[in-house]
């Protein structure tokens, strides 16, 4: 469940010495084109990933793990937005790191660590694994609700609200027929059927999100930099 924030921390490094150079300069403008794009290229890179987990998520345990995990599908896909949430708020709280104010990042994170740790001691005797789950996905979207309040309030980012809508149309339509389907339970079927179902479901949220316009060309034209190992992009 933590794969979509980890492929999402390069971002971080790369976004506070720039939005810092900004905000030293005075640069409101520029500042917040970066954010938005920063926050643009983040979806784009953990939500593809997390729908992948919450569609083919039983597929996914059965391919990594024994079949005892098996349990273990329904917290996963609440897990998968819960760091979809924790990626996020870590993008935020670095914008306003970057711009002076690591408190009001602080506060923001402590304010959903001590939500989690409210609500997982309630959910937890309660509905055990899926509890847990559920407590992590309160805590980080709280977080990331207070941080995006606060860049709101200083009018530090502009929004990319229709990215948002896009992504979350694809992960709907393919979280929703990946629920759908029936997982075999055999070891080697279900591994196969795992995989298979993984790559299906990866590839068809990209697609989606072609159609919808998310994906165009400058998208292409910078993962293919990126492939290359180009140091311009």
């Amino acid at each position: 469940a933590q794969v979509p924030y980890l492929g999402c921390t390069a971002i971080t490094f790369v976004l506070f010495p720039l939005l810092g150079k900004a905000n030293a300069q005075g640069d409101e403008e520029s500042g917040r084109a970066m954010a938005e794009r920063a926050l643009r290229y983040a979806l784009l890179i953990i939500m593809p990933v997390a729908t992948t987990l919450t569609a083919a998520g039983p597929g996914v345990l059965a391919a990594i793990f024994p079949p005892a995990y098996a349990g273990a599908a329904g917290a996963l896909r609440i897990l998968a937005f819960s760091y979809v949430a924790c990626a996020l708020c870590s993008v935020l709280c670095t914008m306003l790191n970057a711009r002076g104010r690591p408190m009001t990042s602080a506060i923001s994170v402590g304010i959903g660590a001590l939500i989690t740790a409210g609500a997982a001691w309630v959910m937890v005797p309660a509905w055990g694994m899926t509890g847990g789950a559920v407590a992590s996905l309160l805590g980080m979207v709280t977080s990331t609700a207070l941080a995006g309040y606060a860049l709101t309030v200083q009018r530090a980012v502009r929004w990319p609200l229709s990215s948002l809508v896009r992504h979350l149309v694809a992960a709907g339509v393919v979280t929703t027929v990946g629920m759908m389907v029936p997982w075999p339970s055999g070891t080697l079927m279900a591994r196969l059927a795992g995989l298979g179902g993984a790559a299906v479901s990866g590839v068809a949220v990209l697609v989606l999100l072609v159609v919808l316009g998310e994906i165009g060309r400058a998208e292409l034209d910078l993962l293919k930099g990126v492939l290359k190992g180009k140091s311009r992009t």
